[in-house]
């Protein structure tokens, strides 16, 4: 039943989705980048073996349709710094799209 339930709901389906959530309380601070880490989105096509009218065997690999590549970093924050919440670095930090990081010297 459970498993219906999922299924209904989308659940392990084709679509490969990242959600972010904005926090403008994190904007113009500072953190240390902990682990680098690459997911694709896009929808998943599997692939497959089939044979041709000549009795060719074929095979098409799985892909991902309209595929984007995202780097995401896990950063811990530096504490000190004001409107920072301490549990923020509580389980080993988050996770941020490098589109969101910008490198200081």
């Amino acid at each position: 039943m459970a498993y219906e339930i999922v299924k209904k709901n989308g659940f392990g389906g084709r679509d490969r989705k990242l959600f972010t959530t904005m926090r403008e309380s994190l904007r113009n601070k500072t953190a240390d980048v902990m682990e680098r880490k690459v997911i694709k989105t896009g929808k998943y096509h599997s692939g497959g073996g089939y044979q041709s009218n000549d009795g060719d065997w074929d095979y098409e690999p799985a892909y991902l349709e309209n595929e984007k590549t995202h780097v995401l970093y896990r950063i811990y924050l530096d504490y000190g710094q004001e409107n920072v919440c301490e549990n923020i670095n509580l389980g080993g930090g988050i996770w941020i799209e490098r589109t969101n990081v910008e490198k200081i010297l």
